[in-house]
């Protein structure tokens, strides 16, 4: 008598939780799988590994060796790299618009602190007045005389072992005029100014001005309509 031969049949999965092999989700991140084994997945954070100097690269190339070097021989583990590609047209035309827009520190501030809230960010001035708790993983922003910002995100470890600190200046193109600017040479009245943001010196003389600042008076000023023509310049006013 022949014998058959030996079919070995796939159970057909019945529901959505016979097909993902996770058995249990705690609390802190850790996946309970059905093959006994547990699993935990981390995000690391993008960095732009070809605009560091050397002696960070070392550096970076040291801790992902250390981080791989911790992992004992029954571990397994499984890196995932996502790309994205990144319009560049959105991206200038973003960039433009900001320059546009943010004419001083002032300007460029308000419009930074709009971005940070939309990002997910809280004021730290209101936090407080809230009595409201920080905890790790908040993300707050403090402004100083509404001409510096500051953002924070707050980690896990205490504040003793340390912090990373990302700085940048505000340096919008533009002309500034100084406190006491007016002058005059062959008989041709002059305003002493500094420029910001490497503009060529030549390119302004060509171009439609506009003046943006803020003018301090003992009494209130009445609100002036936005785009008030004083030609051939127009003047917006700042509180």
């Amino acid at each position: 008598m022949k014998e058959k031969a030996r079919i070995d049949y796939i159970p057909i999965p019945r529901k959505l939780q016979d097909i993902i092999p996770v058995k249990t989700i705690y609390l802190n991140g850790i996946f309970r799988l059905k093959n006994g084994r547990f699993s935990k997945s981390y995000r690391i954070k993008d960095i732009n590994y070809q605009a560091v100097g050397k002696e960070e690269k070392r550096s970076y190339s040291s801790r992902y060796a250390d981080f791989l070097s911790g992992f004992e021989s029954e571990f397994m583990y499984e890196i995932t790299v996502s790309r994205r590609k990144l319009n560049l047209e959105e991206l200038n035309e973003s960039y433009r618009k900001f320059l546009d827009a943010g004419k001083t520190e002032r300007e460029c501030v308000k419009q930074a602190v709009a971005m940070a809230e939309a990002a997910g960010y809280r004021d730290l001035k209101k936090v407080i007045e809230e009595g409201k708790q920080v905890k790790a993983g908040d993300k707050l922003y403090a402004v100083n005389m509404k001409k510096s910002l500051a953002l924070f995100q707050i980690g896990k470890q205490p504040l003793e072992k340390g912090m990373a600190i990302l700085g940048a200046h505000i340096d919008s193109p533009r002309l500034d005029i100084k406190q006491n600017p007016l002058y005059e040479d062959t008989e041709l009245a002059y305003l002493d100014t500094h420029y910001y943001g490497g503009i060529k010196k030549y390119q302004w003389v060509t171009l439609p001005l506009a003046i943006h600042g803020v003018i301090c008076q003992p009494v209130p000023l009445p609100v002036l309509p936005k785009g008030n023509l004083l030609l051939p310049y127009h003047i917006f006013l700042s509180k």
